[in-house]
């Protein structure tokens, strides 16, 4: 019970810290956010970060290693792919070399699953070509999976339907290393959670060699620790691996190369997660500094900037430039309306004694909004600083052993310190988005 709650704790502790972080990286070089980013350092620096009891010592297996693919493992040229009146993908075109383990990313419908599932050979599509490389061979694994293990089987028998003669005798040492060990083979699969199923079909998948492992979000259901066995057993997998996953120490670990999916087009980036933040952030400050004035106003981040940004390329795809109905778009109306105002001689000024005046009216509108969105946020401040103190309370207390000798009571502090925590998430959001404000509100009344 322990090992759960404070799992749980850890998990949600490092998530508001990651949201910590991807501020302060945001705004460090911001001078109107200096005072909040100094804020966030100091908040980092009093955290307490909450520490898992080690597991006990692991089963080390080595699973059967696949047989060696060609050069190219997978190629799709100019696919198509639409849903309906949906155009996901026009003329994308897409390469997977031997020893690439490529992580997609991007926001959700933009279209990362079936791109996975493009490859992996499950979902058809209108145009183009998918080549399987020379002898490839594709496993693809999904959430859906966990519903095609057989519930009459024990979890042995399971694993024994997948194996060779001669593996047969390893069967337990595998589970083992899943954590199932003892009677835990025995359980019939009918009455595993959806953690105890997602490890038996990882080991499933894992036992029938593949050079090509397509995995959509292989870590949901896992604990610490079996995310943990996964990430090793994966790390010395001889596979070309290409996987979805929103759990970024997961990418960190197992991904050579990130490749975003955004507008029906691909962009990858040679590192791990880590360096795609990094890189994405510095497109989007030059995108900012050059976007307002130059020739390129008008143009998205790929088409403009990002086109040459170091550490990413173009890998293909054709922008689908239709999404946003027949206009041109809001960055093309704003590009169009800077070079308007670029042909007038510059930016667009109050030329009558009404005119001057409603702007004057406006800029105080605008100040009187100041005031209040500073004290909002000043309360927000307060606000996160004392619910954080009570989290570092229960954390004080949940590492004390003695609370669990009452597991009522262990269970309602720990009920507690998650309530807390999704609070402070909840703070965490409110106060970036009156920081957001406010800097807006201060802008313009000083524009």
């Amino acid at each position: 019970l322990r090992q759960e709650q404070l799992e749980a704790a850890q998990k949600s502790q490092a998530e508001q810290i990651e949201k910590m972080e991807r501020f302060i990286r945001k705004f460090r070089y911001k001078a109107t956010k200096a005072r909040q980013v100094q804020s966030r350092i100091k908040q980092l620096e009093k955290i307490e970060r909450v520490e898992t009891i080690r597991a006990p010592k692991r089963i080390h297996f080595r699973f059967p290693q696949p047989a060696r693919s060609g050069t190219v493992v997978n190629e799709l040229k100019k696919v198509h792919k639409a849903y309906g009146d949906t155009v996901v993908y026009r003329g994308v075109d897409f390469r997977l070399l031997r020893g690439d383990r490529v992580a997609l990313v991007g926001p959700n419908g933009a279209g990362k699953s079936t791109l996975l599932k493009i490859v992996a050979g499950v979902l058809p599509f209108e145009k183009g070509e998918r080549i399987l490389g020379h002898n490839a061979s594709v496993h693809y694994y999904a959430q859906h999976q966990l519903d095609a293990l057989d519930p009459t089987h024990s979890v042995l028998e399971e694993l024994a339907s997948v194996a060779d003669l001669a593996m047969q005798p390893r069967l337990r040492g595998i589970l083992g290393a899943f954590l199932f060990s003892g009677d835990d083979v025995e359980k019939p699969v009918a009455v595993l959670s959806g953690g105890e199923k997602s490890r038996l079909a990882l080991a499933k998948m894992l036992l029938r060699p593949a050079n090509l492992l397509c995995l959509d979000e292989p870590t949901n259901h896992l604990d610490v620790t079996a995310r943990e066995i996964l990430e090793e057993a994966l790390d010395q997998f001889d596979a070309t691996m290409l996987f979805i996953s929103h759990d970024r120490y997961f990418i960190n670990r197992i991904a050579t190369k990130v490749v975003e999916v955004r507008d029906g087009r691909l962009w990858e980036y040679a590192g791990d997660y880590d360096y795609y933040l990094e890189k994405r952030e510095e497109e989007q400050e030059a995108a900012g500094r050059t976007q307002p004035a130059g020739a390129d106003a008008g143009k998205s981040a790929p088409e403009g900037n990002r086109k040459g940004a170091e550490g990413q390329r173009h890998v293909g795809g054709e922008r689908e430039s239709g999404r946003r109905g027949e206009g041109e778009g809001a960055a093309g109306a704003q590009g169009r309306a800077a070079a308007e105002a670029r042909a007038d001689g510059g930016a667009a000024k109050p030329r009558t004694r009404e005119a001057k005046r409603a702007v004057a009216e406006a800029r105080q509108r605008k100040s009187r909004e100041v005031a209040p969105l500073r004290a909002r946020l000043k309360e927000v401040e307060g606000d996160i600083a004392s619910t954080e103190a009570r989290v570092r309370d229960l954390a004080d207390r949940m590492a004390d052993p003695d609370l669990y000798k009452d597991g009522d009571r262990a269970r309602e502090v720990a009920r507690e310190r998650k309530d807390l925590e999704e609070q402070l998430g909840s703070l965490y959001g409110k106060w970036e988005e009156l920081a957001v404000r406010l800097e807006s509100a201060m802008a313009e009344t000083a524009s």
